[in-house]
């Protein structure tokens, strides 16, 4: 758990993170440990981390997916993951290409909020009254939003 806590210490005082994303690196990464100390039978150290394949990644987010984390959380966790290794990439010369090219899951886009009715009665109104626009260019945004 050394590597852990000099990550967190890199985070904390070269990197001035807020200390709930400390907190939640931190947590997200001790699980990670954890599953790889039980995994693996040892406990990780910036040696065996540098010899991890995706396949072991992959198995610790499949563990968490079955303990019912979403996919935001599942992504979180990935990234955490990541900013280790990047850390461990400037602090001890570890290259894992195939840890760096994991992806995570797709997260579905979300629709846009509609406009309330009042909001909207706004827009129309504001429409074409942009007196440094042309006549038609303000007809245009009018009948546009009224189409809307």
């Amino acid at each position: 758990m050394e590597t852990l806590a000099a990550f967190v210490a890199y985070l904390t005082d070269e990197r001035r993170m807020a200390e709930k994303t400390v907190e939640a690196y931190q947590s997200d990464l001790a699980g990670f440990f954890g599953f790889l100390t039980q995994h693996l039978g040892e406990p990780p150290t910036p040696q065996r981390l540098d010899k991890l394949r995706a396949r072991d990644v992959r198995s610790f987010l499949a563990h968490r997916r079955r303990d019912g984390l979403s996919d935001a959380s599942i992504a979180r966790l990935l990234s955490s993951i990541k900013a280790l290794y990047r850390w461990l990439g400037r602090t001890y010369d570890i290259e894992n290409a195939e840890i760096a090219y994991l992806q995570g899951p797709k997260r579905p886009q979300r629709l846009p909020r509609p406009v309330s009715v009042e909001a909207a009665k706004d827009l129309i109104a504001e429409a074409g009254t942009d007196p440094d626009s042309e006549a038609w260019i303000n007809a245009r945004d009018a009948a546009v939003l009224s189409l809307l």
